[in-house]
This record gives structure tokens, sequence and C-alpha cells, in this order.
């Protein structure tokens, strides 16, 4: 009787252990994408710095072409 008890405890504990096992390699997998996600993230702050960096200079290049060189 004890050791039916016994086995029932272990058996529970074996399947905590892979639902542990199981929650652990799921949140891998989400660190990992959210990482992924960062990194995208930081690459659109680049091209926002680049684009915006060169419609402003055409945008004064054309100005300065238009009306002239205001010094």
């Amino acid at each position: 009787m004890e050791n039916d008890h016994l086995v029932t405890l272990l058996e529970r504990t074996a399947r905590m252990d892979e639902k542990l096992d199981s929650l652990l390699e799921a949140r891998d997998k989400h660190d990992q994408r959210i990482g992924k996600l960062e990194k995208h993230i930081h690459m659109g702050y680049g091209v926002v710095a680049v684009m915006t960096f060169m419609i402003s200079t055409f945008a004064e290049f054309f100005w300065s072409k238009i009306f002239g060189k205001h010094s």
C-alpha cells in the first residue's frame, strides 16, 4: 500500500518534470523569437535614420537649387 503511494508520487513527479522541460523549451523558443524581433526593430531604426538623412540632404540640395543658398 505504501509502495503504491510512492509509485504514484514518482509517476506524478516524472510527469511534472516532463511538463517543466516542455515549458522551459517553449520559453527558450519564445526568447529566441523576441531576440529576432529586437534585432529587426534595431535594423528598422537604422533604416529610418539613413532614410531621414537622405531625404533631408536631398531636400536641402533641392531647396538650394530652387531658391538659391541663404547664408
